[in-house]
């Protein structure tokens, strides 16, 4: 209850401006905590209705005056753009893929142009590998086409080979086409699986439906599995049957 009652006492004397709040508010105003209020003003999106946009603005704006962020037109001999904040927006154009690189930068806050524009350089020296951006503009390319069984000469492929003149043309290609598709996802498929043991396993059990007699199939991966001594096995009643030994390990 004491706790309490000077921590009341200390908001009413703080309310009432008996209490200087520049100490309290001056911790706040640190260059990390403006970075993260400016992302958190970055990730605004509009949601539902123009009131409820107005109020998140509101808010977010509040928000970065508290940390000490001066919102207002320059002066013309003051700086128009403020390093910190350029820098924490030159991050956040970075695409989903580089993620972790965004984090490393955010662990080296507070940014500036140089920090950023190291990082990126070293980034780029270790591999500059191409980050893919799907859009359809990207994705599609539009060009002169033939329409209605007449030719465009300004198509990239000749006459003789157009379509819309030939469609018999067009059967044949797609069938090639489907025939290449084919062969790519069968080679796609065994070169992430290995069917051996299982074409094998499967041959063996078609020839075990075609006979009466009881049989065993025994597919192990490694021959540590097989044990000749039989006192190792508990109950073990001997039957006559046959069986196919499948080694899939070698």
């Amino acid at each position: 209850m004491l706790v309490l009652a000077q921590t009341w006492l200390m908001f009413l004397l703080l309310w009432e401006g008996h209490i200087d709040a520049s100490p309290i508010c001056d911790k706040r105003v640190t260059p990390q905590n403006q970075a993260l209020v400016y992302e958190k003003f970055l990730n605004v999106t509009f949601e539902s209705t123009i009131s409820k946009f107005i109020n998140t603005i509101d808010s977010h704006v509040a928000d970065m005056r508290s940390v000490g962020l001066k919102i207002g037109i320059p002066k013309p001999d003051e700086i128009d753009v403020n390093e910190i904040l350029l820098a924490e927006e030159i991050v956040h154009l970075l695409p989903s893929s580089l993620n972790y690189t965004k984090e490393v930068l955010y662990t080296k806050r507070p940014l500036t142009l140089a920090i950023v524009k190291s990082h990126l350089e070293s980034k780029r020296l270790d591999g500059d590998v191409s980050v893919q951006i799907k859009s359809e503009s990207a994705m599609r390319v539009v060009g002169p086409a033939c329409k209605n069984g007449v030719h465009n000469p300004l198509a990239t492929h000749p006459e003789e080979k157009c379509f819309q003149l030939h469609p018999d043309q067009e059967v044949e290609f797609r069938k090639r086409f489907a025939k290449k598709k084919a062969k790519v996802v069968i080679h796609q498929g065994g070169a992430n699986h290995d069917t051996s043991s299982s074409g094998t396993a499967y041959l063996c059990a078609a020839k075990s439906a075609q006979t009466l007699s009881p049989q065993i199939l025994l597919d192990s991966c490694c021959s540590d599995h097989m044990f000749s001594d039989k006192s190792l096995f508990f109950g073990y009643t001997c039957k006559p049957c046959s069986s196919w030994l499948t080694q899939t390990c070698h």
